[in-house]
């Protein structure tokens, strides 16, 4: 795996490293942990960057030269940004407790994939509102979110004709699979394999 390019934010690291998998590059976007000591000393919070990163080193300079053609495309608008980074809290852990500001009383019997940062939920307890995302991140930190953004966290984040047109190479003689099953065998040596598992493998250091 190579990290290429830090992006402001990880909707935009999403949508290079969709913009390099419609090429055939396997790519991912994702969101890590920058400087947590240092800001954890001052009493600050915990920053994050957005990265892309290709799974394959032989990748690289094509990977780059897409990418130059994908920051010189027009950004979306603020609302379609805004709207890929609004978390879903109802893929938060069961057991992550998210308590009232007020009353400390749970809040998340009434959290739901409709709450959004901003639109208030109503303690059951003290009937008070709350900012559901604020409270989250009170409690727990932000990186307590990352399992509430959709791409990274699915298992099926890319779609089978993307798959099929991944330049992914024979894990034994590195003959490039472009075009074949997501399983079979390599045509080349017949090693049998398995697009998704040669994915998998190949970002087990991203921490997501």
């Amino acid at each position: 795996m190579r990290e290429l390019r830090n992006y402001p934010g990880l909707p935009h690291a999403w949508s290079a490293a969709a913009y390099l998998r419609s090429q055939g590059v396997l790519a991912r976007g994702y969101q890590r942990e920058a400087g947590r000591v240092r800001l954890a000393m001052l009493g600050g919070p915990t920053r994050y960057e957005a990265w892309v990163a290709v799974a394959f080193d032989a990748d690289v300079p094509a990977a780059e030269e897409i990418l130059d053609e994908f920051d010189a495309l027009p950004l979306p608008s603020g609302s379609e940004w805004e709207a890929q980074t609004e978390p879903d809290l109802s893929r938060l852990p069961t057991d992550l407790a998210v308590p009232c500001e007020w009353c400390k009383s749970d809040l998340r019997p009434d959290i739901d994939a409709r709450s959004r940062e901003g639109t208030p939920v109503r303690c059951r307890s003290c009937n008070r509102d709350n900012d559901p995302v604020g409270r989250v991140v009170a409690r727990h930190g932000p990186e307590a979110l990352l399992d509430c953004y959709p791409e990274p966290s699915d298992p099926d984040w890319i779609d089978e004709p993307t798959l099929r047109a991944l330049q992914l190479p024979c894990q034994r003689c590195l003959y490039r699979l472009t075009g074949l099953p997501p399983i079979g065998q390599c045509p080349e040596c017949a090693q049998p394999y398995d697009k998704r598992a040669i994915i998998e493998k190949s970002f087990l250091d991203i921490q997501i």
